[in-house]
């Protein structure tokens, strides 16, 4: 099935690093002492496929110790199916995050997954974990349960890696599948009985349905029939009563023109009498003299407006001038200071400026006098300050500091009176700037005022000038009243001229508008003649159109109630058919889940027997292939190995006598056993498994028997054979030795 390229780990259990690359076609021995880590490849290799790890041990454990920080990973490249496939597992970061990917050919196609790279291991390679350990690995621990179980227990685990227990949980599945089908056929609604009578009164209400259907075609019809009759008739009538409509209309217009003319005769009586023989120019001189008058008047109004509203204008202004030359002459002239604001600014400035020099005068002694009292304290200690060595003549250093820090003191005072009389001097010169500042504005503030009364009287002249008498304005108004008369008498004949002028107009359009209607009412009279002589007997009409609506109105009731009898009986008859649909969905239901459970008993019945089949010849197919194993594996000692239908097994030995495994030595327990875990091999794989591991399989041994159980082995059919074992005596029939020497702080190594 599969060829094993190269196995390659890193820091995975107890090695650090190493790369294995067994034989194709032959044996590979993998040896060294215990803890080297020889197990560690087969272990890797399943936790590479399957992601399988030994019994109690958690995907941290599996890290190298000391290596949490380094790559742990395990690859697997194999050969099958004429590819090159290689499966890598990595285990990564602080929560030991498991990856997994394969690569065919060099292709990757699983990026990363887990899941997506067990299951397309398994259906690949067809085996779960537990197939490929039952196919391609045997383990000392197996072959010691084959022979020491008890026959029920031996019975279990030759069932489980021969895959009978696979059988075994599928009947298991199928035996609860058919119980739950049995309790739910038990459990299903409906019945053939209920199903026959539930049809029977559908098809009872279905015939009253397809009655009632009838009665509504046959309505239907004589609903048409009758509406086709009213609407011929209602036609007939409609067109009729336009008819009528028409001859009414043109009676009525035939009155209305008749009306008409009279009223335009009698206008035109009247046009006649007040039309006078103004002619369009006479109108136009009328208008032309009372719109001249209206510009007069006009510009008469505007006249006296504006020397109204002037004169106004100009007395009240007149007032508000009187009134502000009144408030401006109480005024008095202010006294003149007898120093300029600027030059008082000028004497603070010099104030200020000798101010800044005794300032600057009192820092100098202020600094003078600071140092004295330092040298005064230092000479006090009778030590220098700066190389604190004794201080030569001390009383008279003492004494000229004394009176040097005396004439500073004294110099310091009158400085400090100096600065005060200054701050005096220009606290002085500042009030007096701010008395001479208000003079200053005062001064400004009269010659303005004189200013401003000289403006006044001139303004005041002027519209003295402005003001007019109301003697004038009288006269305007008198006049304008003359001449609004006499053009109200011009706009008066104007009127009457255009009046007149307008009637004159009306004859001719009312002689020509008599004349048309004159034309008019025989064309009228004749039509209303024709439509006389053609209009149908409007009443007759009418009562056979009445006639026909009254049908038709019955037949609609009667089709109505039938519908509505239809309608309440749809109801009736949908139940019906919907509990026939129900009880038939129901009736074929169970048909159904009996069909369905008639299927789940006979697979059932079917895995049943294919189970006692494959136990039945499990037994004999076992004794076949281990008794061709025996003979060579125990030098002829046994030719024959048995099993009975518990799997306990039993041997013929060369003279013919058949005893229990119970009563063999160790060593021949553990060849009898390898025979049969090897015959379960060869069984799973139809007798080709291409790939073997052995684990340890030799330890119950002695040198005679190991020799013939490895010549055994190395005749097996099997191209690939990778033994492990912890000595290197099977080193002389092995074909490739790969050596594990252990290392506590690196990890083990191949040598």
């Amino acid at each position: 099935m599969i060829i094993i390229d190269n196995i390659r780990i890193r820091n995975f259990r107890a090695i650090r690093e190493a790369k294995l690359e067994p034989l194709k076609e032959g044996i590979t021995g993998i040896f060294g002492s215990n803890g080297a880590g020889k197990t560690t490849f087969l272990i890797g290799t399943l936790f590479a496929l399957y992601g399988v790890r030994p019994e109690g041990s958690t995907v941290a454990s599996l890290r190298r110790h000391g290596s949490e920080k380094e790559e742990c990973s395990v690859s697997v490249v194999f050969e099958h199916l004429g590819q090159t496939i290689e499966v890598l597992r990595e285990i990564s970061g602080r929560n030991n995050t498991v990856k997994a990917w394969v690569y065919i050919d060099g292709k990757e196609i699983s990026k990363g997954s887990v899941g997506y790279t067990e299951k397309w291991i398994r259906a690949r390679l067809g085996v779960d974990a537990e197939g490929f350990k039952t196919a391609f690995v045997v383990r000392q621990k197996e072959l010691d349960l084959l022979v020491s179980s008890k026959p029920s227990e031996r019975k279990v685990i030759i069932e489980r890696l021969a895959g009978i227990e696979t059988i075994n949980s599928a009947l298991k599945s199928a035996r609860e599948e058919e119980n739950a089908s049995k309790k739910a056929l038990i459990n299903l609604p409906g019945s053939l009985e209920a199903f026959r009578e539930a049809e029977e009164l559908f098809v009872i209400e279905e015939q009253k349905h397809e009655g009632l259907q009838t009665r509504i075609a046959s309505g239907n019809a004589k609903r048409l029939e009758a509406k086709e009759s009213y609407d011929i008739l209602d036609r007939k009538y409609t067109n009729a009563k336009d008819q009528k409509y028409e001859l009414d209309k043109s009676i009525t217009r035939l009155d209305n023109m008749s009306n008409e003319r009279a009223e335009k005769q009698s206008l035109l009586d009247e046009a006649k009498i007040r039309h006078d023989g103004v002619t369009k120019d006479t109108v136009d001189m009328l208008e032309g003299k009372f719109k001249a008058l209206d510009v007069e008047l006009e510009n008469m109004r505007k006249s006296y407006t504006d020397l109204n509203v002037k004169s106004q204008v100009a007395k009240q202004n007149i007032i508000n001038i009187e009134q502000e030359l009144a408030s401006l002459s109480t005024i008095v002239e202010p006294e003149t200071p007898k120093v300029s604001s600027s030059e008082i600014d000028e004497q603070i400035l010099v104030l200020e400026s000798s101010k800044n020099d005794v300032i600057n005068e009192k820092h100098v002694l202020g600094a003078r006098r600071e140092s004295l009292v330092v040298a005064l304290a230092a000479v006090e200690n009778e030590t220098c300050p700066t190389c604190l060595r004794p201080w030569e003549d001390h009383d008279h250093d003492k004494g000229k500091y004394a009176e040097d820090l005396k004439n500073i003191e004294e110099e310091l005072k009158t400085v400090v009176a100096k600065e005060a009389e200054f701050n005096d001097k220009i606290r002085a010169a500042r009030a007096e700037k701010i008395n001479v500042v208000e003079l200053e504005n005062n001064v400004i503030e009269f010659n303005n005022s004189k200013k401003k009364i000289a403006e006044l009287k001139v303004q005041l002249k002027a519209n003295q000038k402005n003001v007019v008498d109301d003697s004038v304005l009288t006269g305007i108004t008198e006049d304008g009243k003359k001449l609004s008369l006499r053009r109200d008498a011009h706009f008066s004949a104007f009127t009457e001229a255009k009046t007149a002028l307008t009637f004159a107009e009306r004859v001719k359009t009312l002689t020509d508008e008599i004349i048309a209607i004159d034309n008019l009412i025989p064309v009228i009279e004749e039509d209303i003649k024709e439509k006389k002589q053609t209009i149908p007997d409007l009443d007759s009409l009418e009562i056979e159109y009445n006639e026909a609506k009254a049908l038709l109105e019955r037949i609609e009731s009667l089709l109505t109630e039938v519908n509505n009898e239809y309608n309440i009986h749809n109801v009736v008859f949908l139940q019906a058919q919907n509990e026939a649909i129900n009880q038939k969905n129901m009736w074929e239901a169970r048909q159904n889940a009996h069909s369905r459970h008639e299927q789940i008993t006979a697979t059932t019945e079917t895995l049943d027997k294919f189970r006692k089949d494959s136990i039945g010849r499990l037994a004999p197919e076992l004794s076949d292939y281990a008794t061709s194993l025996i003979s060579e594996m125990t030098s002829g000692a046994f030719t024959e190995v048995t099993l009975d239908e518990n799997f306990t097994p039993s041997v013929t030995d060369s003279e013919g006598n058949s005893r229990p495994v119970t009563w063999l030595s160790g060593g021949e327990e553990s060849a009898v056993a390898l025979a049969l875990r090897l015959s379960i091999a060869f069984l799973i794989t139809g007798g080709n498994p291409e790939l073997l591991w052995l684990d340890e399989v030799l330890t119950a041994q002695d040198t005679d028997r190991r020799t013939s159980m490895l010549a055994m082995i190395r005749a097996l059919p099997i191209k690939q054979i990778v033994m492990i074992n912890h000595t290197q005596e099977a080193s002389d029939v092995v074909d490739k030795v790969i050596t594990l020497i252990p290392n506590v702080k690196s990890g083990s190594v191949i040598q």
